[in-house]
């Protein structure tokens, strides 16, 4: 009777703790995401990639976190220009990357990385659309960039009002500057 009844608390311990631990690995990520965007998913090489080949068109070296962040909005700021008539396409935003390939001395027939040709469409979107006057465009874009459904890998930060915020580690102490702990200046 004894043995009966510690096998059925086991069993619901174990029971207990599969639920749980199903119910976190179903929050988790798949192993090499970057982020998820509703229902479309940036892996970590996807992101690499980009942040790669992206780099020699840049005046500023880019970064992960920054990059990470264009591609997460750009279906919506591309969502928001074709309903204002400054749909881009494909073609367009590889000419415009041909143009910028040229004057930095690459290759203009260089094929890049998808990543890079969607944040060229934006680029394009965003003089379209300055030349268009939709004025309320940049409304419509930080809607829908918030309103979006998106989970950041911890990596990069978290994602909070539309924005990647760096994640904050509390059990890291950060260094204050403290005239008792600052060393003597020499004479």
């Amino acid at each position: 009777m004894r043995s009966q009844a510690r096998s059925v608390r086991t069993l619901g311990i174990v029971a207990v703790a599969l639920t749980l631990g199903s119910a976190v690995v179903g929050c988790a990520q798949r192993p090499g995401t970057a982020a998820t965007v509703d229902d479309w998913r940036i892996t970590e090489s996807y992101l690499a990639d980009t942040v790669r080949e992206i780099a020699p068109l840049s005046a500023e070296p880019p970064t992960a976190q920054g990059t990470l962040s264009s591609l997460i909005s750009a279906p919506s700021y591309l969502e928001v220009a074709e309903d204002n008539g400054a749909g881009v396409s494909t073609q367009e935003a590889e000419t415009f990357l041909a143009s910028i390939a040229e004057q930095v001395g690459i290759d203009p027939d260089t094929e890049f990385a998808d990543g890079v040709v969607l944040i060229a469409q934006v680029q394009v979107a965003q003089g379209k659309l300055q030349q268009s006057g939709a004025l309320d465009a940049a409304e419509q874009i930080t809607e829908r960039v918030t309103e979006a459904d998106v989970a950041l890998n911890p990596r990069y930060g978290e994602w909070t009002d539309g924005q990647i915020q760096p994640t904050v580690f509390p059990w890291l102490i950060t260094p204050e500057a403290d005239s008792e702990t600052d060393a003597p200046e020499p004479s």
